[in-house]
């Protein structure tokens, strides 16, 4: 069940607006809907649109949601994402990460 809170991160996201018209499948990791920096158009090779999810602003959405009282919030928030995020598969219509770790 989504919060209102939740429900206005949706409704603020451009791109998940925009992703309801090209595949309403598509998948993201829940809660970070601020990570989402994209759409992957790949329907030329008849593969659905996906979205794209960066990696640095998902670690820090686990950093501040989940790991803010470890004594290393960023080393326990990357290996969660490996773990729970890159290391999962939800089918095609799954998400794209991109490693922008600056």
């Amino acid at each position: 069940m989504q919060t209102n809170n939740e429900t206005n991160k949706i409704e603020d996201n451009v791109f998940i607006e925009r992703m309801l018209e090209y595949n309403p499948k598509a998948q993201y990791p829940t809660g970070m809907e601020d990570a989402i920096v994209g759409i992957c158009d790949n329907s030329f090779e008849g593969h659905p649109h996906r979205f794209v999810v960066s990696f640095s602003k998902g670690i820090e959405i686990l950093k501040e949601q989940q790991f803010e009282d470890y004594d290393d919030p960023y080393e326990a928030a990357v290996e969660w994402w490996y773990y729970n995020v890159a290391g999962s598969w939800v089918g095609v219509n799954g998400p794209i990460y991109v490693y922008d770790e600056e």
